[in-house]
C-alpha cells in the first residue's frame, strides 16, 4: 500500500504541476507508456473506480505478474538441466554475448540473446503460465452467422 501511496502523491504532484492543458492529457501522453498506477488513481478520481477496486486491481498484476514470471523460469531452469546438449548452447551464447563479468546489462545485449529466447518461449509453449478458460456449449447457439452445435468446446 506504500507503493500505491507513494504513487498517488507523484500523481497528484504531476498533475498540480501540469500547466498543458485543463485535464492534464497531451497528445504526449497517449504515446508514452502509462504507469497502472497512475491510469487507475484517474480512474479513482473520476469517480469511475472505488478505493477497494484500485488496491484489488493493483494486488491482481502484482501478483499474477510474480507469479507467472516465477513459473516460467523456474520451468526453464528444469528444461534446461533436463537437456543439457540445450544448456550449453544457451551458456555459450550468454559467454559470446557478456564477454566479461557485469554488474549490469544493457537492453542490447539482451536483444542478442536469441537462442535463450527461443528456450523461454519454448518452455511457455510447454507449460502455459496462464491458464485457459474452457467452455461447452450446452445447446446450440448462433454467433456471427455460425452455427455452434450442442457439445462444442470453446477454448480461450
Amino acid at each position: 500500500m506504500k507503493v500505491i501511496a507513494g504513487k498517488r502523491e507523484e500523481y497528484y504532484k504531476e498533475v498540480k504541476n501540469d500547466s498543458n492543458t485543463d485535464n492534464g492529457d497531451t497528445e504526449d501522453d497517449y504515446n508514452k507508456p502509462q504507469v497502472l498506477v497512475k491510469q487507475l488513481l484517474k480512474l479513482h478520481d473520476s469517480g469511475q473506480i472505488t478505493e477497494k477496486h484500485l488496491f484489488d486491481h493493483c494486488d491482481t498484476v502484482i501478483g499474477a505478474g510474480t507469479e507467472t514470471s516465477s513459473s516460467v523460469l523456474s520451468n526453464s531452469i528444469l528444461l534446461l538441466a533436463m537437456h543439457p546438449e540445450i544448456q550449453e548452447l544457451v551458456y555459450q551464447e550468454l559467454r559470446s554475448v557478456f564477454h566479461e563479468q557485469k554488474l549490469f546489462v544493457d537492453y542490447d545485449e539482451i536483444g542478442k540473446l536469441f537462442y535463450l529466447e527461443m528456450v523461454i518461449k519454448e518452455t511457455m509453449r510447454l507449460f502455459t503460465p496462464v491458464p485457459t478458460t474452457a467452455r461447452k456449449a450446452n445447446s446450440d447457439i448462433i454467433l456471427s452467422s455460425k452455427i455452434y452445435l450442442f457439445s462444442t468446446k470453446f477454448q480461450k
